[in-house]
């Protein structure tokens, strides 16, 4: 289970990439939303070593490539830069959510 990353951390990460995704999916911009990427950069930075691995790790679980959590835990510290590649999905609401969801957690 989550020790090191909060609910309302892993909850305003998947709201930032999702406000990013429809940015790029429509190709425009509106002022609320000019600056999403620069949003779920702050929120991906702001995490501490574990909170970031943690992240990874129930990434990896939502995109359905490690079925047990603290497995992708261990996992995920092998990473040199989990940040990168975890900025670089376009995915990321949808493999939050579902991840959160295999753990019994909430996000809305």
């Amino acid at each position: 289970m989550l020790q090191a990353l909060t609910i309302d951390q892993v909850r305003q990460i998947a709201e930032a990439a999702e406000k990013l995704a429809a940015q790029d999916a429509t190709g425009t911009v509106n002022v609320a939303d000019g600056n999403a990427s620069m949003a779920l950069q702050v929120h991906l930075y702001g995490l501490g070593a574990e909170a970031m691995i943690e992240l990874k790790a129930l990434m990896w679980m939502g995109k359905g490539d490690c079925a047990d959590f603290d497995a992708a835990v261990v996992r995920a510290r092998t990473q040199d830069n989990p940040i990168r590649s975890i900025s670089d999905q376009a995915s990321i609401p949808l493999y939050l959510r579902k991840g959160a969801e295999m753990l019994g957690l909430q996000l809305t």
